[in-house]
């Protein structure tokens, strides 16, 4: 692969997972505020966790789906490349989060 099949194919695949957290993120936590879910699961353990707790949670979901696959090739509802999609989206919402201030 040359770099600028690289440039390219790294385009590519953040279109898709820009278009996988849009249509998540609405049914997740609504149009509003994309945070909203997080903030809610925060509420809902009476503030055991914080809402950058919650990203972080599930995002090792999905890290610990990716890494079934790495080390033992088990998954069975998602494919291995749909947790990797997932878990940048995590970090990306989680970068977001913390630039924003809101730690």
């Amino acid at each position: 692969m040359t770099i600028d099949e690289l440039r390219e194919k790294f385009f590519e695949v953040a279109r898709e997972e820009a278009d996988l957290l849009c249509s998540k993120g609405a049914d997740y936590s609504g149009r509003e505020d994309v945070f909203g879910n997080f903030r809610r699961i925060a509420v809902l353990s009476r503030k055991r966790i914080s809402p950058q707790g919650a990203m972080f949670v599930l995002l090792m979901k999905h890290i610990d789906a990716i890494a079934r696959y790495v080390f033992e090739r088990e998954l069975s509802a998602e494919s291995v490349v749909s947790h990797i999609k997932d878990a940048r989206n995590y970090l990306f919402l989680l970068l977001l989060f913390l630039e924003g201030g809101n730690e």
